[in-house]
């Protein structure tokens, strides 16, 4: 399991798609990833699942494929 927390908070756009392609590399290999991001961008490329939170609580969540 790899828990990032804010993995594009100082990254230019062309690092962050380059991140969200070796994520999803790594989950296609059976790799559990938790990441905690503002980028909504990143996480819809990035993610299998998203689930957004307001105040601590669960607010939205949806598998994707």
């Amino acid at each position: 399991v790899l828990l990032m927390d804010e993995p594009t908070a100082s990254l230019d756009p062309a690092r962050r798609d380059e991140l969200a392609l070796i994520v999803r590399d790594l989950v296609t290999r059976g790799r559990t990833i938790i990441a905690a991001t503002h980028d909504e961008d990143f996480a819809e490329h990035a993610a299998t699942r998203v689930v957004r939170m307001v105040n601590g609580r669960v607010a939205e969540g949806a598998d994707r494929g």
